[in-house]
């Protein structure tokens, strides 16, 4: 540590590179800089701290903890003036401007302000316009590296899209392949190994080392034998198999394989949300990325979904969510039902509960693309239109009514919703519209002698004042 001049003003220095930042900022020129403007501006530096090859978005790197236990929270640190940083975006990245005042507070309590070279040095009172150009900096910072992973993440997608890897380990019984830039093979990668050139391409081949037999014989063992996983895993075990990373087998890492859809040659991608050091969530199937006929498959499409079929009907988890949504569902489109309906009368209510068509179809899977079948039956299907709400079973779903649609049955005893399909969801307002509605056909069709009202009205009058109560 330095010698303090007492004729100069105070101040610890903090540098901070990592991957996501340019050249120019790396941690020499951020010093160089840094001196040069203690130097104009007549500041001491008393010690010198940095963090190199470590995220600006998490405060936990050693060289910022250490600065700040040193002179920030130290009741017997000698008393310094500024941490000075090259600019905003050195201190932090943080995604949150809570974290970034939680650590400006500490450094307000011990009458220490924070100094930037592009900024210059703060005013000794902070004013409303200093306090918002500094949340500005911080912003910016902040949103570069939102703007970053966001660049990232859909470069990522689109080399997914053309069913290359893109990045991570090889599923067990696949082996990573480099590509050139012609998409020529070069040979296997290595764990650990990672494509040289920016260009090249990484995909998936099955590997040679025995474990795709492996893969082959879990589903043979799982749909021909009709083993359960807990003895597929044991029966591997005592074969000397072992996992992906060297551990012995158990159910979990059966239904893992199972259940993974790279084995029929599918690319999948997004599955998951975990950006920015935030907390990982799963994403909706709706936002996964899927290339079929991505590598070549190690078990076929048919042998994978009778695998599907039998473990739906081996796990009550699976069943029972699914089951509980639906029911979910159910009981709030009847509730909202009820309060569109609320103001006719008794009778009215008790034949739109029993006639109203609506109808329930859980969304599914195939080919990568979602979808929902509803079935229509013949009471049904004698309308013109049907409130068709589509139930999501993905087991982390919050809201599990995907969406309520109003869709022509055109005589047939099915409708199926796609990507293709011309319909979009409604609206609250919509659907409050659509149901009344429907109320006013069921009414005529059904009951027409329950739309009376004490006056003396047309049909046409009153089937009006029913839909637009």
């Amino acid at each position: 540590m330095l010698l303090f001049d007492e004729d100069k003003l105070k101040a610890v220095a903090y540098y901070r590179h990592s991957a996501e930042d340019k050249q120019e900022n790396s941690v020499e020129i951020q010093r160089e800089q840094v001196e040069k403007f203690a130097e104009r501006e007549k500041v001491q530096i008393v010690e010198h701290f940095q963090d190199e090859g470590i995220s600006g978005l998490t405060a936990h790197r050693p060289g910022f903890q250490e600065m700040f236990s040193k002179w920030v929270t130290n009741p017997d640190a000698p008393h310094i003036d500024y941490i000075l940083v090259y600019d905003a975006s050195r201190f932090g990245r943080f995604q949150e401007m809570a974290e970034v005042w939680k650590w400006l507070g500490l450094c307000n309590q011990s009458d220490i302000k924070l100094a930037t070279v592009t900024r210059g040095l703060p005013k000794r009172e902070t004013s409303v316009i200093d306090s918002f150009i500094l949340t500005l900096d911080f912003s910016m910072s902040g949103e570069f590296s939102k703007i970053l992973s966001d660049k990232v993440i859909y470069g990522c997608i689109k080399v997914s899209e053309q069913g290359f890897s893109a990045g991570g380990m090889a599923p067990y019984g696949y082996a990573r392949i480099l590509l050139n830039e012609q998409h020529e093979r070069i040979g296997i990668l290595q764990q650990g190994d990672h494509k040289i050139i920016s260009n090249q391409r990484v995909k998936f081949e099955p590997a040679s080392d025995g474990t795709a037999d492996v893969v082959k014989r879990v589903f043979h063992e799982f749909v021909e034998l009709d083993l359960f996983p807990a003895d597929i895993a044991e029966r591997l075990n005592q074969s000397g198999f072992l996992t992906a990373t060297g551990k012995q087998w158990n159910s979990s890492g059966v239904i893992r394989v199972l259940t993974n859809e790279t084995y029929m040659g599918t690319r999948v991608y997004n599955k998951t949300w975990h950006r920015l050091k935030q907390k990982q969530h799963s994403n909706p199937q709706s936002e996964w990325v899927r290339c079929l006929d991505a590598h070549e498959a190690i078990i076929d499409v048919d042998r994978f979904q009778k695998a599907q079929e039998r473990l739906y009907w081996l796990r009550p988890r699976s069943r029972n969510t699914a089951v509980c949504h639906i029911n979910a569902a159910e009981t709030y489109i009847k509730r909202y039902i009820e309060e569109v309906i609320a103001e006719l009368s008794d009778d009215q209510k008790h034949y739109i509960r029993r006639f109203l068509p609506v109808v329930f179809g859980a969304t599914y899977v195939l080919n990568g693309s979602e979808r929902a079948c509803f079935y229509l039956p013949s009471e049904r299907a004698r309308y013109n239109k049907v409130l068709a709400c589509k139930i999501s079973t993905a087991q982390d779903i919050q809201k599990p009514l995907a969406g309520v649609y109003y869709v022509n049955t055109a005589d047939k005893n099915y409708v199926v919703l796609d990507e293709h399909a011309e319909y979009s969801a409604l609206t609250r307002e919509e659907l409050r519209a659509t149901i009344m509605e429907l109320v006013a056909e069921v009414l005529s069709s059904r009951v027409p002698w329950l739309i009376t009202t004490t006056a003396p009205q047309s049909r046409s009058s009153q089937l009006q004042s029913i839909t637009s109560s």
